[in-house]
């Protein structure tokens, strides 16, 4: 298990904070999460930071826009993203969303299939896998799509052998349960989204919900955080768990304060697994 750090926690970070940051907490690597600001950026430029903070960038998190995008745009982003991890010797997962369609047949799934077929063609000569990520429920009217049920994401990527992400906090907005959910998907997993859910926080607007509600720090909410990283390390699961948090969770406009509350989370997951006897690969972050 690779304990990675996400850098959506810190949109206003540079590239060299960020991965100095991940170095102190106990980090094993970033999430580096693009935007398209992040993807006009000379992969070489995060390349020096990378060795000089001995933090790799192990996953890429295709493009994010806060605002709506088409369905074209969606899928150039994917494989623009691609080749954007393409650039890293030590990536092994590229995370892609799931499509907002009822049918792959449909245009948006046609755009979102032919991109992810491009997505792993990339893939096999930079060795990353694609990973789909279950969708979360933002607001009580957001919709359920075709691929927002295990069963049906987990037939998507063994039909296609494509990879899950399996993001936790977007599992309970959809009332899955976490850890029978884990059993069911975790042969296809080679990423988890692991981050805690406040359900005393509930707003009609998505991106609250997203900065308070969901993407808190493991144990700061109710899922059974601690139960799932002792499940994994039983079974001594050799894939990346990605604290991905959100910038209220981890109060990342005050950096001291960001850096005790992720070595702190970071030492949790470290302690858990611990407990189950299975090693970690890296001591415990630095103040």
């Amino acid at each position: 298990m690779k304990l990675l750090l996400s850098t959506g926690a810190f949109p206003g970070f540079s590239i060299e904070n960020s991965l100095s940051l991940a170095r102190d907490v106990g980090a094993e690597g970033i999430e580096l999460m693009l935007t398209p600001r992040l993807g006009r950026i000379d992969p070489d430029h995060i390349r020096t930071f990378e060795d000089r903070y001995e933090t790799p960038v192990r996953s890429v998190h295709t493009t994010m826009r806060l605002q709506h995008a088409s369905p074209e745009l969606k899928a150039r982003d994917i494989v623009q993203s691609a080749r954007f991890a393409a650039n890293f010797l030590q990536c092994d997962v590229l995370v892609v969303h799931t499509p907002n369609v009822q049918s792959l047949h449909e245009p948006a799934g046609r755009f979102w299939f032919d991109a992810v077929n491009s997505a792993v063609e990339i893939s096999r000569g930079a060795q990353f896998a694609v990973a789909i990520e279950n969708s979360g429920r933002s607001t009580a009217k957001t919709p359920t799509w075709a691929f927002d049920h295990p069963h049906r994401l987990l037939w998507l990527t063994e039909e296609w052998d494509l990879r899950i992400t399996y993001d936790t906090a977007h599992a309970a907005s959809r009332n899955w349960d976490l850890l029978e959910t884990l059993r069911t998907l975790q042969p296809r997993i080679a990423n988890i989204h692991l981050s805690d859910v406040n359900r005393t926080r509930n707003s009609r607007f998505g991106l609250l919900n997203a900065m308070t509600r969901d993407h808190q720090l493991p144990g700061d909410g109710d899922l059974p955080i601690d139960e799932l990283i002792g499940s994994l390390a039983s079974s001594q699961y050799d894939g990346a768990v990605t604290l991905e948090l959100s910038p209220y969770a981890v109060h990342a406009w005050w950096r001291p304060t960001a850096v005790r509350r992720l070595t702190e989370a970071f030492q949790r997951c470290h302690e858990v697994a611990r407990n189950v006897g299975f090693p970690q690969q890296r001591p415990q972050g630095r103040m």
